[in-house]
């Protein structure tokens, strides 16, 4: 996720929504940054992670690959 961001960050594109976000939740705070949001907002915005993983089924790796 990290690297993903960073590399929307490196071409100056926020193809994740974040802009919108801001816009929809603070919208005074966000006409500040809206000329320059790709080039300054969000290259400059930091991100927190928050990451919740559920294993849904248990695989088994035991079996291998069969030759025939």
């Amino acid at each position: 996720m990290k690297k993903a961001v960073a590399v929307t960050k490196k071409f100056e594109t926020d193809s994740f929504g974040f802009g919108n976000l801001i816009y929809k939740f603070h919208p005074k705070q966000f006409k500040e940054l809206e000329e320059n949001w790709n080039e300054e907002g969000f290259k400059d915005l930091e991100i927190s992670y928050d990451v919740d993983i559920r294993l849904e089924f248990k695989g088994s790796t035991e079996s291998g690959i069969k030759e025939n």
